[in-house]
């Protein structure tokens, strides 16, 4: 494939992209309220259509049937995955107030652009804990991220996690997601998508979940403190194992035989206007004047 064709072909890439963030706005802020239809029947509907255009070009290049065999993850593999996505979820939420802070001391308020609490409902439930994952996973992992593997696995899990944050269009819940995004991309590259797909099926069912515990009394709270504290070990046991070993490059990090350079990709100017739309509307979303 020449380097005309990549790059006409990653062009497209990320107008299917800004294509699925435009017609999400669109349909959720413009169409489907025109048409009564309810909040969370609207979310779920406006992620299902947005999401065509990248899972057809998905379907036509097929980038995630030409890798290679992966490992097979083991039980303890996952575990520890899933607890350093808890505790990245938990440092984010810990580091909130602090960041409201230095945004009042800005003359600045940020404000969450998801859906309150005491609006969730059955329907955003299984959008949130099943159906989302699966397509953010097949977009963001299953397509960007094979897509960007050619010029090398830490580009490709960097800038892929980069923009699975930023399609959030919410500050806290972006940063979170951006967090997540390097381990679901992480499993998607040594493991396999299923993998990710598990992971962020679980990451997001537990944190659907820890409000409601919280107003279980002392037994939601005790499963609460569990869950955090249990998480939260598990990731420090497993990164200091991680680090007490001295073993050879991962084979999943490993470099190919002709990489391409990551400057051919980051001179794409689909690439810009993706990220500055969503970082625009990010910003317009989350943040007002005081």
């Amino acid at each position: 494939m020449t380097l005309l064709q990549r790059r006409l072909g990653s062009s497209t890439l990320w107008f299917c992209l800004l294509a699925y963030s435009v017609i999400f706005i669109l349909l959720q802020r413009l169409v489907f309220p025109r048409l009564h239809l309810p909040a969370d029947a609207a979310t779920l509907a406006s992620a299902c259509l947005a999401s065509f255009p990248v899972l057809l070009y998905g379907r036509i290049q097929s980038p995630w049937s030409s890798r290679s065999a992966a490992e097979r993850p083991g039980a303890t593999a996952l575990l520890y995955l899933f607890g350093l996505d808890m505790t990245f979820k938990l440092v984010v939420s810990l580091s909130t107030p602090g960041l409201d802070s230095l945004l009042r001391f800005a003359g600045l308020s940020a404000q969450p652009a998801a859906a309150p609490e005491s609006a969730f409902s059955p329907i955003l439930a299984i959008y949130v804990c099943l159906l989302g994952p699966v397509l953010e996973e097949l977009i963001y992992r299953g397509v960007l991220l094979s897509r960007l593997r050619p010029y090398g696995a830490l580009f490709a899990l960097v800038l892929s996690s980069i923009c699975f944050g930023l399609m959030h269009h919410d500050l806290y819940q972006g940063l979170s997601a951006c967090l997540s995004g390097l381990i679901y991309g992480y499993a998607a590259l040594r493991y396999s998508l299923p993998a990710a797909i598990c992971l962020h099926i679980a990451g997001n069912t537990v944190s659907t979940a820890l409000p409601l515990l919280k107003e279980a009394g002392t037994a939601g709270s005790l499963i609460l403190l569990c869950l955090v504290f249990g998480s939260f070990l598990v990731a420090l046991l497993g990164t200091l194992l991680l680090v007490s070993r001295k073993k050879k490059q991962p084979r999943w990090l490993s470099t190919q035989s002709s990489p391409l350079r990551p400057a051919n990709m980051l001179s794409s100017p689909m690439l810009w206007v993706v990220i500055l739309f969503d970082t625009a509307y990010t910003l317009k979303a989350s943040l007002t004047l005081l």
